[in-house]
């Protein structure tokens, strides 16, 4: 237990480093491509998934982490846990949206998608948000030599079954999202143009790794790893905001270059024309100043 409690400190503490790095690396793109941009609907998910995070993420290193009075975990926990549910819903609805506009916006992908994502954000509100308890005095025995006193934690006892769940019925909507782009790539041939061919890789990028996220933490939920569920689960709420990001940045750049794209590719067109023009021979023309050399009559012709 002491060594679970060890690696659950070292995982809020990595998975909070890599999300600061995460930003710090796109915050020039985020500005051309997101801020300056017109409100739309997927602007308003990477707000949320960017920035939800970020601002809320030390409330849970505070509560995880921090001794805390018993009788304030008690109060806290059942909205400690709830709070959590934004990490876990808006990630999703970026992947759902790509695969809808992705098979434009086909009337069989919205009532495919649609009902598997309202049922997902059911069960992310009773997974996280019902039934949270303080676990017993055992579990938080093992924080004691760690952080001096009791940290806020729910009974995973009574919740990793229900959290394994909902990390498999994650994996299952996600595949059924890479299939649908799957096919449509097929039929539609999309992979000839670049936008589509971005589509494709990063969407397959973000499956493998949100897939592998959420399979190896329902495996510790759900089976005799469950000692290092409190692993499992910070890095799936926190990577899966950022492949989610990602994402949107990467068409958002595929769609609308930014001006400084812009600008190298208008310099380098520029620096092409000039060597073509330079390598070309020089034109042998006459030019209007050279002198009239034709032979003129000194005399005129008599009447």
């Amino acid at each position: 237990m002491y060594q679970s409690a060890l690696q659950q400190i070292t995982t809020l503490m990595m998975v909070d480093t890599l999300m600061i790095y995460d930003w710090v690396l796109q915050f020039s793109e985020e500005v051309e491509l997101i801020h300056k941009s017109r409100w739309t609907g997927i602007k308003v998910l990477y707000l949320i998934c960017r920035y939800y995070p970020m601002i809320s993420w030390p409330i849970y290193i505070w509560a995880w982490l921090s001794p805390i009075d018993q009788g304030i975990c008690t109060r806290i926990v059942q909205g400690l846990y709830a709070g959590t549910i934004p990490f876990q819903i808006f990630p999703q609805a970026v992947f759902i949206w790509r695969a809808i506009a992705f098979t434009g916006r086909s009337k069989y992908a919205t009532l495919s998608l649609g009902p598997l994502y309202a049922a997902y954000v059911l069960c992310s509100i009773w997974t996280l948000a019902c039934g949270n308890r303080i676990g017993g005095k055992a579990f938080y025995a093992a924080f004691a030599p760690l952080n001096r006193g009791f940290s806020c934690y729910r009974d995973h006892k009574q919740s990793n079954v229900k959290t394994g769940a909902l990390l498999i019925q994650s994996f299952t909507i996600d595949t059924i999202c890479m299939v649908m782009i799957g096919v449509k790539c097929i039929y539609s041939r999309s992979m000839q143009g670049s936008l589509g061919r971005a589509f494709i890789l990063q969407g397959v990028f973000a499956f493998i790794g949100v897939s592998a996220n959420n399979l190896l933490a329902a495996m510790m939920y759900l089976t005799s790893f469950r000692i290092f569920s409190g692993i499992g689960l910070p890095v799936v709420l926190l990577t899966s905001n950022m492949f989610a990001c990602r994402l949107i940045i990467l068409i958002r750049r595929r769609a609308n270059p930014t001006d400084t794209k812009i600008g190298r590719q208008h310099s380098a067109m520029i620096h092409g024309a000039l060597d073509h023009e330079n390598r070309a021979p020089p034109s042998h023309s006459v030019s209007d100043d050279t002198p009239d050399v034709s032979p003129h009559r000194d005399q005129h012709e008599p009447p």
